[in-house]
């Protein structure tokens, strides 16, 4: 097995020879699969994330849960993620690594929170999720109840990856080919 460091190189050059238009086409694809999830259809309060411009793009997914949904954007704020309300995209300002960053109230109570997507550089079909090093999902999710949901690409999804005692699984991952629930 390839240790984190050169997993994240390994998926950085990948992501990288990417076209912007095969980045919006798999992007497409993953939020069509994640509009059909059956927990999507109970959940109220969202939190989703503003990708990175080689990411998973999830705007069109913000904007289209908004509608009906409590969107919920996390903020860099020190080492921790401020949870904040999505108020359309004239509420986002260039935050941390110049992401969008929500300027909307505070999420008041995280328990209220049903579902959170979880951006990482890869994830295992066993749920496991390897993310960019700084730790700020791995501080975060173990505050949520939510369902956890890894959006990838396909070449992000392994057998198994390196991981660590405090890393949190993934309930989901959606990549382009489809849906993998883990059996946890």
């Amino acid at each position: 097995m390839m240790n984190k460091t050169t997993l994240r190189s390994l998926i950085a050059s990948q992501r990288k020879a990417l076209s912007s238009e095969e980045i919006r086409n798999m992007s497409s694809r993953i939020t069509n699969s994640f509009l059909q999830l059956t927990s999507l259809k109970t959940a109220n309060n969202l939190l989703l994330y503003a990708a990175l411009p080689r990411e998973v793009q999830t705007m069109e997914l913000i904007r289209a849960l908004s509608a009906h949904k409590k969107v919920w954007l996390p903020k860099v704020s020190g080492e921790e993620l401020e949870i904040r309300a999505y108020e359309g995209d004239q509420s986002l300002i260039p935050g941390h690594f110049n992401v969008p960053e929500p300027t909307g109230m505070l999420c008041p109570d995280l328990s209220k929170i049903d579902l959170v997507v979880v951006p990482g550089v890869a994830f295992s079909r066993e749920g496991d999720r390897m993310g960019y090093g700084k730790g700020f999902y791995d501080r975060l999710l173990p505050k949520l109840q939510a369902k956890k949901i890894g959006l990838a690409f396909d070449f992000q999804l392994f057998d198994s990856i390196p991981t660590e005692d405090h890393d949190e699984k993934m309930d989901i991952i959606i990549t382009p080919k489809g849906i993998t629930i883990p059996s946890l």
